[in-house]
């Protein structure tokens, strides 16, 4: 047993009840958010070239149109 936790050694997020992201992003809006990062960062990385992208993130080409289309970013290429 480590014995009792003091806030001494606790990032101040922790003990003030504050996080990372804001009060009005709930889950579903904040994962769909880094998943349009994520998707955006290999789109551009890979000069849109989609094949290329889906290898990148370890995805389907399938997986990867279906969810460029559920983002609205199917129709964002360069």
């Amino acid at each position: 047993d480590l014995g009792p936790l003091s806030e001494a050694g606790v990032p101040a997020a922790a003990t003030t009840g504050s996080c990372a992201r804001g009060p009005e992003e709930n889950l579903e809006d904040y994962l769909a958010r880094i998943e349009r990062e994520a998707l955006e960062e290999a789109l551009v990385a890979c000069r849109w070239n989609k094949t290329a992208a889906a290898k990148r993130l370890g995805i389907s080409f399938r997986s990867l149109r279906y969810r460029l289309s559920k983002l609205g970013l199917d129709q964002q290429e360069e």
